[in-house]
């Protein structure tokens, strides 16, 4: 029994056994004086006796009891959690020792809770009742339940997206946003042509193309290709007087001017021209609208790490995860789910700890973009780059999810932050 740690699956039979024969033992008042824990014996059929002699040793036995300087007891409460720290830790251990503190395992709430008990001398029969419960109550963290904590967690950022994609869908829908929208696309080639003009475009980088030559000269394709953008998808625009009075307010006199002069010196393109300059300002124009708010911020200059950072699976996945972990010592889910987190000798996890343990979980995740954006300098914010990083995004989620899965009780985030998952009932 105390040769190798037993499960609390095992030992709660194991303590209801003897709680079951020391209260017909008090109801015929022939409890020993004295028990002593190398008097339990483990049967062949994993049943759990209190001899009146010390258990014999047999390695053919799977648990047998029997260990020198166990020590005794009086007190029957006293004896069960001395059992349940010996057997729980696969070590002997004395009376006192298992009195001064709890056992340093990680076990469900409950049955921390009901060894408590027994430490604090709760009436005998009472406990053999709360020990008769728990043979109803699950003893380590299902497959079952360790999926549904996984796709809780994945359902919270796609229902998320999906319902901001329903929202800018419906909001759009309407003609007064639609004409927002054009003038901000407008506004937006009108800023990336100037900023090409002055060789000031953020995307193609002079350290990108290895010389200032390749960079001046993909900047000038991409400047005539802006060009023709503006003059073949804006022209009716900028030309219909009543159209282009309406976008009086949402674009600066100096665009506007600009934007005129450009329809004035430049005939309408082909529809092959128009059709090349779609495919180089198309993802460029895409990748610049949904960066612009974070242009400024240096560190995040990389196209790759801006898109990190405004990547779904951070915002709607790894950020309120933070949150829930720090501030909710594990979140809903967990809790809806009966479950939560402990360190590796079964005790509270702080909050900071908890918060390091998300981190662990979300930083496959959180690292794709930096590594990807080191390991290949040369990618920018087209659509097949943007596409390859999600596939990879999902690839990793999926792998990590799987792994979760098939270690449901300490998967590898809790095995590298030092904390378990267990059950609350």
């Amino acid at each position: 029994m105390i040769r190798r740690p037993q499960p609390w699956s095992r030992v709660r039979f194991w303590l209801l056994d003897l709680a079951e024969e020391i209260n017909a033992a008090l109801r015929d008042q022939s409890l020993p004086a004295i028990l002593v824990i190398d008097r339990v014996w483990i049967t062949a059929d994993g049943r759990a006796k209190l001899l009146d002699f010390p258990a014999p040793a047999s390695d053919a036995r799977p648990a047998a009891a029997g260990t020198p300087d166990t020590g005794n007891n009086s007190n029957p409460q006293f004896f069960l959690n001395q059992v349940a720290v010996a057997a729980l830790e696969g070590q002997p251990v004395a009376p006192e020792n298992a009195k001064a503190g709890l056992v340093a395992v990680p076990l469900p709430i409950h049955a921390r809770e009901l060894l408590g008990k027994m430490q604090a001398g709760m009436d005998f029969t009472l406990l053999t009742e709360e020990l008769k419960a728990t043979r109803s109550k699950l003893a380590v963290v299902s497959f079952a339940r360790r999926l549904g904590v996984l796709g809780a967690c994945s359902a919270f950022p796609f229902s998320s997206i999906a319902m901001i994609g329903a929202f800018m869908a419906l909001t759009l829908a309407s003609p007064e946003k639609a004409r927002n929208s054009e003038s901000s696309k407008l506004r937006e080639c009108l800023t990336q042509l100037s900023a090409l003009e002055t060789n000031r475009h953020v995307t193609i980088r002079v350290e990108d193309k290895g010389s200032t030559e390749a960079a001046a000269s993909s900047n000038q394709q991409l400047k005539e290709a802006y060009e023709i953008y503006i003059v073949g998808h804006f022209r009716h625009t900028i030309t219909n007087a009543v159209t282009w009075s309406k976008l009086n307010g949402s674009l600066p006199q100096d665009q506007r001017i600009a934007a005129e002069r450009l329809i004035a010196r430049r005939a309408a393109p082909s529809e092959a021209e128009l059709k090349k300059a779609d495919a180089l300002v198309g993802p460029d124009l895409k990748g610049e609208m949904m960066l612009s708010a974070l242009r400024k911020l240096d560190p995040f200059s990389h196209p790759l790490m801006l898109y990190l950072a405004l990547n779904p699976f951070v915002i709607f996945g790894a950020i309120p995860s933070f949150a829930a972990a720090f501030l909710f010592r594990g979140g809903l889910v967990l809790r809806l789910l009966g479950l939560a987190v402990v360190k590796r000798d079964g005790s509270k996890a702080s909050r900071w700890l908890l918060l390091w343990r998300s981190f662990v979980a979300w930083s496959p995740m959180l690292l794709m973009g930096p590594v990807a954006a080191m390991l290949f300098p040369h990618l920018a914010m087209a659509s097949s780059d943007r596409v390859a990083l999600n596939f990879g995004y999902m690839i990793v989620a999926a792998a990590l999810a799987l792994i979760a899965a098939l270690l449901p009780g300490r998967g590898l985030q809790d095995r590298i932050a030092g904390t378990c998952l267990v059950l609350r009932e």
